[in-house]
């Protein structure tokens, strides 16, 4: 199994107009277990912001989870279940305790939101705690075969929604499994929502996902840094921006077939 990838990453113009960096992170890394299942592991943060620390508590929660994920999937016994879940999730959780307490600042300081998915042949596990999104679909390329793995959560107030830091982690905090690998797979911070799902429904806007997987599909051998900077430069047309000023992170993953014909980007 083969997957081609492109992880995208532009800050929004909000950002920019008030000296804020981009207060997104992400990851994507690609393993092997031990009984030579391929494993693949994709994570996005959203740092809060109405915090002053929400870009370093992203970073901080998804370099923690990849961590986790990479010593559980050298486990001689890894199965890819619950546990795998909580585990990622209390890792990031745990990170972010352990910087507040060495900066001495309040944990809701370091808030962000936490969005993972995990990939085996066999089955598909999702976490989620806020807002921002994870899409899949399957082999063939129906609309209807697209499918949101959690609706992107609100909190209590307009425009607000839930993070990593909250006291109710375990109840708030949803993890879905799926069975097998999906073809494709989206995984996307809240400043694409806007384009990325019908805001009614909540379901993929699959005339948003279709064509970027064609290019990454097609380009599956490209130099990742090209196939990353022509994502960031789409990230920064007109016509995503007039949708949304936030920051603005895109993982894009998809099981391509080798003897496809390759173009370049």
């Amino acid at each position: 199994m083969k997957w081609a990838i492109a992880l995208g990453q532009v800050c929004g113009d909000s950002h920019v107009a008030s000296g804020r960096p981009c207060e997104d992170a992400a990851t994507i890394l690609e393993k092997t277990a031990p009984n030579g299942d391929p494993l693949i592991f994709a994570a996005v943060c959203d740092g809060a912001g109405s915090v002053e620390q929400g870009g370093l508590g992203a970073k901080t929660a998804v370099e923690a989870a990849a961590a986790r994920f990479s010593e559980l999937a050298t486990k001689d016994d890894f199965v890819l279940d619950e546990i795998v879940g909580w585990e990622i999730l209390s890792a990031a959780r745990h990170a972010l305790e352990d910087k507040a307490a060495e900066m001495a600042i309040h944990l809701r300081e370091l808030s962000c939101t936490f969005l993972a998915l995990i990939c085996s042949p066999d089955r598909t596990i999702s976490v989620q705690i806020g807002d921002g999104g994870i899409v899949f679909h399957n082999e063939n390329q129906q609309e209807e075969a697209w499918t949101v793995a959690t609706i992107p959560m609100t909190g209590e107030y307009a425009n607000s929604t839930h993070f990593l830091t909250t006291d109710k982690l375990g109840e708030i905090c949803e993890t879905k499994f799926f069975d097998g690998c999906p073809k494709q797979f989206a995984v996307f911070s809240d400043g694409l929502q806007s384009v990325a799902l019908n805001l009614k429904t909540g379901a993929p806007h699959a005339p948003f996902f279709k064509p970027l997987f064609l290019v990454v599909d097609q380009n599956f051998n490209a130099d990742k840094t090209v196939l990353n900077q022509a994502l960031d430069a789409y990230l920064m047309t007109e016509a995503i921006r007039e949708r949304s000023d936030d920051d603005k992170t895109l993982i894009l993953c998809s099981v391509v077939d080798e003897n496809e014909p390759e173009q370049l980007v």
